[in-house]
């Protein structure tokens, strides 16, 4: 009698499934969990140059404020630049003071373990010219580009210090110039 019993009794049946049936639920709903939970590494590489990239702005920005009786000094030394480049032999162009006191605000504004280039761009007759103005070697890896605009008006030319690299016929007929001053800058 015992043997019909079992037989006949489809609840174990019933029980199995069940048992399979909330073990493949709790199996979906643990690999749910633990795949939506992100890991945040931290990125201390890209907070570096995020904080230089802020601080180099900060420089060009100091160095460009003006008001009505003062140009801004950035204007003063794109206006003072006697057009000559420089290259790895020298770290400014010769014989131009307006640039060596470029170089010298924009140190006094940076870190002594930060190192720096500025190139000057722009368009002379159609034509963009990119020329290096200050040079420290070569950017690391690390290195961040930042850049500010300055433009030279048919005023600026009644200033004395204007150089004749911008007074020459050709560059003073195509005014307003703008020169894109570019500081790159990088850890040593």
């Amino acid at each position: 009698m015992v043997k019909i019993f079992l037989l006949k009794d489809d609840s174990a049946q019933l029980y199995t499934i069940e048992g399979i049936v909330a073990s493949v639920i709790m199996i979906i709903t643990l690999s749910f969990v633990l795949g939506s939970i992100t890991f945040v590494s931290p990125q201390t590489e890209k907070t570096s140059e995020m904080k230089m990239s802020v601080m180099a702005q900060d420089v060009l920005n100091i160095l460009s404020v003006s008001d009505v009786n003062h140009p801004g000094d950035l204007k003063k030394y794109v206006c003072g630049w006697n057009g000559t480049g420089t290259d790895a032999d020298n770290e400014v162009p010769l014989n131009d003071t307006y640039i060596g006191d470029l170089r010298d605000s924009i140190s006094s504004g940076l870190p002594g373990n930060v190192q720096y280039n500025v190139r000057f761009r722009y368009d002379d007759g159609g034509v963009f010219t990119d020329k290096p103005v200050i040079w420290h070697g070569d950017p690391h890896d690390n290195a961040v580009a930042v850049s500010r605009l300055v433009t030279l008006n048919d005023e600026d030319y009644g200033d004395m210090y204007m150089s004749w690299f911008w007074n020459e016929p050709s560059r003073k007929n195509s005014m307003p110039k703008v020169v894109e001053v570019k500081l790159v800058v990088w850890h040593i």
